[in-house]
């Protein structure tokens, strides 16, 4: 740190001398000239401060607004979580019943089946007694 060479006392000022004034109104002076100069170079950099503190209070108002919108989002959401629940329920009882519905299905493809191929030889039979019969018939004439 600079050292004034000369000290300034209560005397000084209440009692100046010509050379010592000077002295101290050139300090004085080059001081207000430094520090105006200094402010003056220190201007942009306060000017961006101020735009960047403006910027960061409107993005923490947004920020705000956006937690206040999830609040909002995980609020509904909860509210609806019986219903999604009540219609989860609702869904593995449709699917179980369509399980149900499609084992019935297939039990009833196959009874069909059988049904088909007893049919079948039924059938097989009743011409076997027609022939039977149109044989029985002509041979008895």
């Amino acid at each position: 740190m600079l050292q004034c060479p000369a000290d300034i006392t209560l005397r000084g000022l209440l009692k100046p001398q010509g050379d010592r004034t000077q002295f101290f109104l050139s300090a004085i002076l080059h001081f207000c000239l430094h520090n105006d100069l200094k402010m003056n170079e220190l201007m942009p950099i306060r000017e961006e401060l101020t735009l960047l503190d403006e910027q960061r209070r409107g993005l923490e108002d947004k920020i705000s607004q956006l937690n206040a919108e999830i609040t909002e989002y995980n609020d509904a959401r909860e509210s609806g979580l019986p219903l999604v629940h009540e219609v989860d329920g609702k869904v593995k009882e449709l699917r179980q019943k369509i399980a149900d519905l499609n084992n019935h299905q297939m039990s009833l493809r196959a009874s069909y089946r059988k049904l088909k191929e007893r049919s079948s030889e039924m059938d097989g039979e009743v011409r076997m007694l027609k022939v039977g019969c149109v044989l029985f018939v002509n041979f008895g004439e």
